[in-house]
C-alpha cells in the first residue's frame, strides 16, 4: 500500500468504504452460546477523525487518530483501551436502527451502496449495532449521532475472558466534538493511526490475574500489544480485543500486517481485583 495514503483524507476514506463493502461479516445474532451460557452481543464504535496539517497546502493532507477510552475501574476490564459501546439492548436498539436512516445523514451513498450488496437479515443486523454503538457512544462521552460518518462494518470478535461477542462498527467524526465523559469511562485517548505501522511501538504483554481468579481458560502466556506514550509522557497498552480490531481493519483496509516483535521485549502486569467485574459489582 502507498504510505502516504492515510495522510490523505478523501483517498483514505475512499478506500475504507470499499474494503470494508467487500470483507466477509458473520453478523449473525444466533444462536451466541458457548458452553451452555449465553454470549452477549456488544456493538462498538471504532472512531476514526482527521487533522489536517497546518503546514500542507491542502484540506486533504493530515493525519489519522483513532479514538478510545480508558475503561473506569467501576465497570468490566477497568484500566483497558476499548472502542466506545456496550452490550445490545433489545428494547431500544432495534428502534434505533430503523430511524437511523431518516434521522441522521450518517450513512453517505456509497456505503449504501456497499451495504446493499449484503443480503436482508446481515443489512439489518449491520444497522442494528450501529444504532447500538451510537447510542452507548453517546451515554458515554457525549458523541453526537449526527457527528459521526458511518463507513462499514468490521468482521466480529469473540472474547476470552468475558462471554462477549463484539460487533464493530467504523465512523469518522465530522466537526468538532466536547466530550463529557461518563462514569464508566476514565479518559479517551487518541492514538495517531501511523503509530501501528511503526514495529519499534510493538511488544508482548503478559498478565497475571487477581489472586481469586486462576484459570485462563487455556489463553497464551503472552499477548501481542501496542505501546503508545502520549505527549504527557503517559504510556499506554493497548492489548486483547480492540488491539487485534485494529490490525483486522488494517489487514482489510491497509493490506497491513502486524511486524514481528522480539521475544524479550515484555510488558508485565497484574489486572486489579475485580477486573472482570467492575469495582462496584460482585
Amino acid at each position: 500500500m502507498d504510505r502516504d495514503l492515510p495522510a490523505a483524507r478523501e483517498r483514505f476514506v475512499n478506500r475504507i468504504v470499499s474494503r470494508l463493502g467487500r470483507c466477509e461479516l458473520d453478523y449473525a445474532l444466533l444462536p451466541l452460546s458457548g458452553d451452555g451460557a449465553p454470549v452477549l452481543p456488544a456493538g462498538v464504535l471504532f472512531l476514526l477523525s482527521f487533522r489536517t496539517d497546518p503546514l500542507s497546502r491542502g484540506p486533504d493532507s493530515g493525519e489519522f487518530f483513532l479514538h478510545l477510552i480508558k475503561r473506569s475501574a467501576t465497570v468490566a476490564q477497568g484500566g483497558d483501551l476499548s472502542c466506545p459501546g456496550g452490550i445490545l439492548d433489545p428494547r431500544r436498539d432495534p428502534v434505533g436502527r430503523c430511524l437511523l436512516p431518516r434521522l441522521f445523514p450518517i450513512i453517505p451513498p456509497a456505503v449504501n451502496r456497499e451495504l446493499s450488496r449484503r443480503d436482508a437479515a446481515t443489512r439489518r443486523a449491520v444497522l442494528l449495532f450501529l444504532a447500538n454503538a451510537l447510542r452507548e457512544s453517546w451515554e458515554e462521552v457525549r458523541l453526537r449521532p449526527w457527528q459521526v460518518r458511518f463507513l462499514g462494518a468490521l468482521p466480529p470478535y469473540s472474547l476470552l475472558l468475558l462471554k462477549r461477542r463484539i460487533f464493530p462498527v467504523v465512523g469518522l467524526l465530522d466537526g468538532t466534538w466536547r466530550p463529557r465523559i461518563n462514569t464508566e469511562v476514565e479518559r479517551i485517548v487518541e492514538i495517531p493511526l501511523l503509530a501501528f505501522f511503526d514495529p519499534a511501538n510493538y511488544a508482548w504483554f503478559d498478565f497475571s490475574l487477581p489472586d481469586r481468579i486462576s484459570d485462563r481458560n487455556g489463553m497464551p502466556a503472552e499477548f501481542p500489544c501496542l505501546l503508545y506514550r502520549e505527549a504527557d509522557g503517559r504510556q499506554e497498552v493497548l492489548w486483547g480485543a480492540t488491539f487485534n480490531i485494529t490490525m483486522t481493519f488494517l489487514k482489510i483496509v491497509a493490506d497491513f500486517e502486524r511486524p514481528a516483535i522480539a521475544p524479550d521485549r515484555v510488558v508485565r502486569r497484574t489486572l486489579p481485583p475485580g477486573y472482570l467485574q467492575g469495582r462496584n459489582r460482585s
